[in-house]
């Protein structure tokens, strides 16, 4: 997969939206690699389309090819609600 692809990557922008959180919010998330799949292309992130739409089960692809699990899902549902994952285990 091409990292310079936009149809195959989700935007930083759009998985902020998605995901009802503000830009700030969805970068710290992907650098606690709460967001599935995300990674880093030097100083940009990438995130795969298919592994984030999986991981929000708004994907029509088979959950063999990417599992989404209760633990992603918990953790798109804090984020959405701006609750940090991370925070709650202290």
């Amino acid at each position: 997969m091409s990292a310079r692809n936009a149809s195959e990557n989700v935007p930083m922008r759009e998985v902020a939206e998605r995901l009802g959180v503000c830009l700030r919010v969805a970068y710290q998330a992907a650098e606690r690699r709460e967001i599935p799949g995300a990674f880093r292309v030097g100083r940009r992130w990438v995130v795969p389309r298919v592994s984030f739409e999986a991981a929000l089960g708004s994907s029509e692809i088979s959950s063999d090819l990417v599992p989404a699990g209760d633990e992603i899902q918990s953790v798109l549902d804090d984020l959405s609600t701006g609750v940090s994952p991370k925070a709650t285990d202290r």
